[in-house]
């Protein structure tokens, strides 16, 4: 019998299932990107338990990685995690955390992809994208999210790119992004039609679009691998976009989405 969990990554909630007969928990293929995601920014994963049906299942919270682990599993509502020593009764004392397994999700990926990912989280463009990325709430609701992009993240992160790597995105509130995200919100069809224009625009390799345009669709082929956003758009078109996406944005951008690519390809992963 498979039981239905919701599973805690940050501040996100993601539903699993836990199978009777083997014990194995398996998460959707949403869950994969967002555990991901805790791997890319440097966070650890921390092993929580809770009861269900009588089985123990083990759901994950990220917590940054350079924040110290204050209390014990005495503490109720604290992190878990055993630290070696103690916290001074000033709280000047750091605590010394004993070294952490490697988060359970990481294991059942292949060495190599696991290669790519140590590699890649160290990059701060990478960082800065996956954050705006993952804060979107994109990967759960489509239409909320492009609001969101539209609105605040794709601003906040053009800045953070512009600081951190030269690049000069322009991303304008009332400009293309705003018609963009109104057709989606307000007229379905015209969202279509737009959608499957750039899609054209795409699969002929045009490498006119401006800046702006070329980060969204960054972001959104993150989590576009089953093609929904670009109706029409075959596979190989999406080569020309990351082509374009590598050349405007440089190949840290690139390296990420095909990992997070590599990832949502999978119908669910097990541990």
């Amino acid at each position: 019998m498979m039981h239905r969990i919701d599973c805690l990554i940050g501040n996100w909630m993601w539903l699993c299932t836990r199978d009777d007969t083997t014990g194995r928990i398996r998460f959707a293929p949403g869950a994969t990107s967002v555990a991901l995601a805790g791997a890319l920014l440097g966070e650890q994963l921390l092993a929580h338990t809770m009861t269900i049906t009588g089985d123990v299942i083990v759901p994950f919270k990220t917590r940054p990685a350079d924040r110290p682990v204050h209390g014990t599993a005495s503490h109720p509502g604290r992190h878990t995690l055993q630290p070696v020593g103690h916290v001074g009764p000033g709280g000047r004392t750091a605590a010394r955390l004993a070294p952490e397994p490697e988060p359970l999700f990481l294991r059942a990926l292949d060495p190599a992809l696991r290669a790519d990912i140590a590699a890649v989280r160290k990059d701060n463009l990478v960082r800065a994208v996956y954050t705006e990325l993952t804060s979107s709430s994109l990967l759960r609701d489509p239409t909320f999210a492009l609001e969101h992009l539209a609105q605040d993240a794709l601003p906040r992160l053009g800045q953070r790119i512009g600081k951190s790597d030269g690049i000069e995105v322009v991303l304008d509130r009332v400009g293309w992004l705003r018609r963009w995200r109104d057709y989606r919100l307000v007229d379905p069809d015209h969202a279509a039609t737009v959608t499957a224009s750039l899609g054209g625009r795409l699969a002929r390799g045009d490498t006119g679009m401006a800046p702006q345009e070329t980060l969204l669709c960054a972001l959104i082929r993150a989590c576009d691998m089953d093609h929904h956003v670009f109706p029409g758009l075959e596979p190989d078109a999406y080569s020309h976009l990351d082509s374009m996406i590598s050349i405007q944005l440089g190949p840290p951008v690139r390296r990420l989405i095909e990992l997070v690519g590599r990832m949502a390809a999978r119908d669910a992963f097990t541990i």
